[in-house]
């Protein structure tokens, strides 16, 4: 998976399907498999939407705890 699929999720302008059919085949028991770059790509897009105003600062752990609890 890439980190752009799973950080549409963060944000309601955008078309999350994608990131929404990962988070469900996730929670069903699937493994992900991402790129080893994926931790610093979904940091850096988590910094730069709070920069921009995209994301709240307090929404960005609720994010990473949603995501620690999937098999990645």
């Amino acid at each position: 998976m890439d980190a752009s699929a799973i950080l549409t999720l963060c944000f309601e302008d955008e078309d999350n399907a994608c990131g929404q059919r990962v988070l469900d085949a996730a929670e069903a028991g699937a493994s992900i498999i991402v790129p080893s770059l994926w931790p610093l790509e979904v940091g850096n897009g988590l910094i730069v939407a709070e920069r921009r105003g995209r994301l709240k600062p307090d929404a960005i752990p609720r994010f990473l705890s949603l995501l620690k609890d999937l098999a990645i």
